[in-house]
């Protein structure tokens, strides 16, 4: 396993201790000394045995260098001499002064020298090394002397065997170096040597600040930095491994899966080969609530204890037990990269990655625990597994060829391939091949799953041209075939509610909700349970029927009756919004849980990734049960992986979340899938991954933006209209085109966006993109304002205070200010603060005054804080004077704007992280923010 070893000692600007001085005679005398090839092979001498000894005593921290290993595992004079040099090079602040440790960097055998010698910075100006020398020696404060040290392998396969790749990826990193020693950007002064050794070629550092009282490192920082390092250099490594250790976890957490269930079967019929787990089983099925959250954060003490038994016990199983080790040994070659010390083997209970573990005991537990007691199990049909129509002999039923619907033996294998099962995993290939045989016979049920097969991508192409030909196929075969049926029979009713469903997703047809409605009716009032709900919705959203929540609600209720737990979670909603009936907390919350308990027992019956979803965001929004952020992930990941695009997203968005690289690449792919699927949400995030790009993941790119937001946008995306009207006009990588940024600002605002209509409300204000248009731009303010945005809300209260485009009204004013100050606009907190505190126009309070001021200040208003500054002087001047000199200040602030703008329209045009770096580093030298408005990103 690639490993890199990084020491961070320090020099205190003192000489050597008396007892180590024979160390500095040795390296004194050592220099440019050569031992003879033949030699090298031959046993350490005595000399040398000795010497490793003392340094061993002295030094023990030596003990973790490549070199000490190399001479363990074979004590010759060659590695004896490798060790020797390294241990005591890597620790010269012990044995030496600091302008001796600066020369000998600089100047030492097989340096990699640029010039007289091997020093390099933080530019490319020529180092002088005396001067150096002098400056480090002068410095009273700590001078810090890391050592980064690689193996030759690694080192020469990864190209970081020569000073240039030293060069830059040091001066890439210095940042780190600076933050985790806790010394300013500005003061941190570094530079460094590369050592090209046989075996383990390193890189010398010397750090340290131009103020000497900066500067902290611990332990921790340097574990950090060497993260930093290790992740930048093994990068495509760890890559491979993450994603290896992302297969062992999921195998462990499939293993255990298989494992559970065969054993709770084994035990329902008494002949479990595990008397122990079997024990425990029975245990928690006893102390199991009746009710409430079945997860393991809300069990009682006693309850999480036997289940992590039950966990640790399950772990015996050679099936489990392999897949943990193998995930282990991952995970420490990740840790073994960047520390010494990887955390110890916990058990699997402890083991925080697989806490879905404990809950899918739970869950197998709640689904068997008729098997321990008379307690029902909870109705496990859903929308997408439809109980069997009746066929009892399905292969003699009709003619080759001839249309029908029918559960045949190969269309149920089909579907146990497509959406998986406990014995059975998803395999698309076998569901394509299975489906398309049976098509070809002519069942319209195999047709109808092709159409989603090749709408979602799984094991063909995405193509939605096909998709829709086997949809019209099976929507054909489903008209035919009901036509042929009596009114009442079981057939006809169930194939009623799948052509309303058809409809009304748009499949094989036109969509429309109307004769969705008419189909999902018939069906429903035979008291299909699936069709009341599809019904229900449909006038709950007022599609193809007048809208009637109260309808809606009764017709949820209905299904919900009858064991559809899709119909509680809509029940549920609509008791918590008070939509459709009284709003009643205590019955929503209940209706949410037996939804979701019926979901999770649901999923673990086949797969289904829509089914999937919906648990994954129940989880990750805390509804029905409690939040848990990883299990929500879980769930996502499977439904990702059968080619929801929703849940794509949805993880995605997770996966942006963590700063790790591989996480960053996984949501670019997602996002990508997703998108391919048309799915606008997708590609609005991949346009902003592509317009921002992601530090060292993601290369900004401006073009690829404007595709993604422009796709997102034909799909009345508003907030990739305002993305595509601002990259327009900001003009930062592309020319600007104001045409083109009025007509997405527009088609946003139009769509109800809050940036865009604040940004077209400028506008028009200010008249510099549009003719001034003033009624047009209080029409933009207003409607943006009242969606909450803080900028319009700011305008507007501005323009009432001042008269400027209204009579003036000091009261709609303050409506508007202090509704946008409590958001956090430092700008209307500045101006709540300034009249208060003046008690002009308003009653005078001085305490809403400070606070409205500090609030502003805090945010780097520097006319905020000139006032509370001068907070007591106000009560002994004239108001109005200490205002007029006021004004006088803003003049000048505007002056030096204005002079600001000059300068950067003479300057050339930087990206937005370059930007970032620089006014992160103003600040650091005490510079203000610059306080003009900031512009919108969404």
């Amino acid at each position: 396993m690639p490993r890199l070893i990084l020491k961070c000692p320090y020099l205190k600007g003192k000489n050597a201790s008396a007892h180590l001085e024979n160390y500095t005679r040795y390296i004194a005398t050592r220099d440019g000394v050569e031992i003879p090839a033949a030699d090298l092979d031959k046993p350490a001498t005595p000399k040398q045995q000795n010497l490793i000894t003392d340094i061993l005593r002295d030094i023990p921290d030596v003990k973790s260098l490549h070199e000490y290993a190399d001479y363990v595992a074979a004590p010759t004079t060659g590695n004896a001499s490798d060790f020797i040099t390294q241990a005591l090079e890597q620790n010269l602040q012990m044995v030496s002064g600091n302008d001796y440790y600066v020369k000998y960097i600089a100047e030492r055998p097989r340096v990699e020298r640029l010039g007289s010698h091997g020093l390099f910075g933080a530019k490319d100006d020529r180092i002088v090394l005396s001067q150096v020398k002098a400056e480090v020696s002068a410095h009273t404060g700590n001078v810090w002397t890391p050592i980064i040290s690689l193996r030759r392998e690694d080192a020469a396969r990864l190209g970081v065997d020569n000073a240039a790749a030293w060069q830059d990826l040091l001066r890439l990193h210095a940042v780190d170096f600076a933050k985790q020693m806790k010394i300013a950007p500005e003061h941190f002064r570094w530079y460094a040597a590369f050592h090209n050794e046989s075996h383990h070629p390193h890189c010398h550092m010397i750090c340290w600040s131009t103020d000497p009282s900066e500067g902290f490192l611990t332990v921790d920082r340097i574990e950090k930095l060497k993260s930093v390092l290790a992740r930048d250099i093994f990068e495509q490594d760890l890559i491979s491994i993450y994603q290896e250790q992302t297969i062992r976890r999921d195998e462990l957490r499939q293993q255990s899966s298989a494992v559970l269930s065969s054993m709770c079967k084994e035990i329902a019929v008494g002949t479990c080969d595990n008397p122990v787990l079997e024990t425990l089983l029975r245990e928690i099925s006893e102390k199991l609530p009746s009710k409430g959250k079945m997860q393991y954060g809300f069990m009682q003490p006693s309850v999480k204890n036997l289940i992590d038994a039950a966990v640790d016990e399950l772990v015996k199983d050679e099936r489990v037990a392999s897949c943990y080790d193998a995930w282990h040994a991952m995970r420490n070659e990740v840790y073994h990269t960047y520390t010494d010390n990887p955390p110890p083997k916990l058990p699997l209970s402890q083991q925080k990655e697989f806490r879905p573990i404990k809950n899918l005991l739970i869950q197998q537990v709640i689904a068997v625990r008729d098997m321990f007691s008379a307690m029902p199990i909870l109705e496990q049909s859903h929308p997408e597994i439809e109980p069997e129509l009746p066929s009892p002999d399905a292969e003699t039923q009709f003619e080759e060829g001839t249309p029908h619907a029918s559960w045949t033996a190969d269309y149920k294998k089909a579907r146990s391939f497509l959406f998986g099962s406990k014995e059975v995993e998803p395999d698309f290939v076998q569901a394509h091949e299975l489906l398309l045989h049976e098509a070809q016979r002519g069942n319209a049920f195999a047709m109808h799953d092709i159409g989603r097969m090749y709408a979602d991508g799984l094991n063909v192409d995405a193509d939605s041209a096909i998709s829709h030909q086997w949809y019209k196929q099976a929507l054909d075969g489903f008209h035919q075939i009901e036509s042929a049926m009596d009114d009442d029979e079981c057939g006809a009713i169930y194939l009623r509610y799948r052509i309303g469903k058809m409809y009304m997703a748009g499949f094989g047809t036109e969509q429309d909700y109307s004769k969705a409605a008419s189909w999902l009716e018939q069906a429903a009032d035979d008291e299909h349970k699936y069709a009341q709900y599809s019904l229900g919705s449909l006038y709950y959203r007022g599609q193809g029927v007048e809208q009637d929540f109260a309808a809606a609600f009764d017709l949820y209720s209905k299904s919900a009756a009858q064991g559809n737990a899709y119909a509680n979670y809509e029940l549920g909603k609509m008791q918590r919004d008070g939509v459709g009936a009284q709003r009643n907390e205590k019955e929503s919350q209940s209706n949410f849980q037996i939804a979701f308990n019926s979901f999770v027992a649901m999923e673990m019956e086949g797969s289904d990734d829509r089914l999937q979803y919906r648990i994954g965001q129940m989880l990750r929004d805390g509804v029905g049960t409690e939040p848990n952020t990883n299990e929500a992930i879980f769930y996502f990941e499977r439904s990702s992986a059968l080619g929801n695009p929703h849940a794509q997203y949805a993880l995605a968005k997770q996966y942006l979340t963590a700063s790790e690289l591989e996480k960053v690449l996984a949501a670019l792919g997602l996002l990508q899938k997703s998108a391919a699927a048309e799915n606008p949400m997708a590609q609005y995030a991949l346009g902003k991954l592509y317009r921002d790009g992601v530090d060292s993941a993601i290369e900004p790119d401006i073009s690829k933006a404007i595709e993604y937001f422009t796709k997102a946008a034909a799909q009345e995306n508003d907030l990739a209209a305002y993305a595509l009207g601002r990259v327009y006009l900001d003009g930062e990588r592309i020319p600007q085109n104001i045409p083109a940024a009025m007509y997405w600002l527009k088609k946003s605002a139009g769509q109800n966006n809050q940036f865009a209509q604040y940004a077209l409300g400028k506008a028009c204000l200010t008249g510099e993109l549009l003719p001034k248009d003033v009624l047009t731009a209080v029409d933009y303010l207003t409607r943006s304002a009242e969606q909450g945005n803080q900028f319009a809300q700011y305008t507007l209260g501005k323009t009432h205070l001042t008269g400027e485009l209204f009579p003036k009204n000091v009261q709609v004013a303050m409506d508007f200010l202090t509704r946008s100050a409590e958001q956090g606009n430092q700008f209307s907190q500045y101006v709540l603060g300034k009249l208060y505190l003046m008690g002009n126009e308003i009653e005078q309070d001085r305490d809403l005054s400070h606070r409205w001021l500090e609030l502003s200040a805090a945010q780097g208003n520097e006319y905020a804080q000139f006032f509370l500054d001068h907070f007591d002087e106000i009560g002994n001047h004239d108001p109005d004077l200490f205002m007029a000199s006021t004004n006088l200040l803003r003049q000048l602030g505007k002056i030096f704007e204005d002079q600001h703008r000059q300068m950067q329209s003479q300057t050339t045009q930087i990206d937005r992280k370059r930007l970032r770096e620089l006014q992160r580093k103003k600040m650091a030298q005490g510079h203000a923010f610059d306080d003009r408005e900031p512009k919108q990103e969404v």
